[in-house]
């Protein structure tokens, strides 16, 4: 659906981002993740048609944007970092304007409107001028005019500033629910967006892509190792020892005021030989569930190495 070649931006002598490659699959979450200055916004302003003077190509399915522009922008949905909002005009009326201008056709028109109107709880102001509304119902409106021609991709460049806890969480759900309609990509600073919606990560920074990949494949990458929690009836030493006779177990701890037992090991050590240690032991397991590494772990373990490097 998108396909990224050997992208190079400069701004006079500064390098912005340097020889990023990479693909997204039709119908994929892709969360775009770095630091402030990694080079996020540019990469988006290129996609998107908005900046010019880059090395490398760009594909919006199979439309090469540097040779066809026009078509290549027909097919994408964007919110840059500030929204770009006709503010003296209504709600509502803004929205057709878009929709019009994007071509969707004049009988489709109404539809498509009442439907980012309702997906984005933007009804009850549809009727008032734009400089009225607060910074967070703005910010609505720009996120509306990115999803009301149905695009098939969606460049969202942090799309949550402005918006409440209840906001962000709607938000989420119009991500969610827009899933195999449509391609998005979307740079976010709340890594809890990311870790809740996306399906894959790009992780930038200083103008390089560092990892990219689903979370899943990213964390194993990183960790290489697993850590489970194991909530058991009663304390057995011998479950202990039989489980630390097993290569690739790390640590086994017991947390006696939980009645649970921490257990670290390395991939790719199945949790089919802790429970069958615990029944040849006669533990009684209330529970058991694997830890997984939180995405701002990983987001900082792979930004802090970059740096090191």
């Amino acid at each position: 659906m998108l396909k990224v070649k050997n992208l190079t931006h400069f701004y006079g002598p500064h390098r912005a981002i340097e020889d990023l490659s990479f693909q997204i699959r039709p119908g994929v979450i892709a969360g775009f993740l770095g630091p402030n200055g990694a080079g996020k916004s540019t990469t988006m302003n290129i996609l998107c048609g908005a900046s010019l003077g880059y090395e490398g190509e760009v594909w919006i399915s199979d439309v090469n944007l540097r040779s066809h522009p026009l078509e290549a922008k027909k097919k994408i949905g964007f919110l840059p970092e500030h929204a770009p909002l006709y503010e003296d005009m209504q709600v509502r009326a803004y929205l057709e304007f878009v929709a019009d201008l994007k071509n969707v056709p004049r009988e489709k028109q109404q539809e498509y409107v009442d439907e980012i109107l309702h997906a984005l709880s933007l009804e009850e102001v549809q009727y008032r001028p734009i400089y009225k509304l607060s910074k967070g119902f703005r910010q609505r409106v720009g996120l509306a005019q990115a999803f009301v021609a149905k695009p098939e991709l969606i460049v969202l460049d942090e799309p949550t500033i402005g918006l409440d806890p209840q906001q962000i969480n709607e938000f989420r759900k119009l991500i969610v629910a827009c899933k195999g309609k449509s391609t998005i990509l979307w740079s976010t600073h709340i890594l809890a967006d990311v870790e809740s919606t996306c399906d894959e990560i790009i992780v930038i920074s200083k103008g390089k892509i560092i990892a990219s990949g689903p979370q899943s494949l990213l964390r194993e990458k990183l960790k290489g190792k697993s850590t489970a929690r194991l909530i058991v009836k009663k304390a057995s030493e011998a479950f202990v020892q039989s489980l630390r006779s097993h290569v690739g177990f790390e640590s086994v701890a017991w947390l006696a005021d939980e009645h649970t037992y921490r257990i670290e090991y390395v991939e790719p050590m199945s949790m089919d030989l802790i429970l069958k240690e615990a029944v040849k032991n006669d533990v009684s397991v209330v529970k058991m569930d694997q830890d997984s590494v939180a995405l701002e772990e990983l987001f900082l373990e792979l930004t802090q190495s970059k740096e090191r490097r």
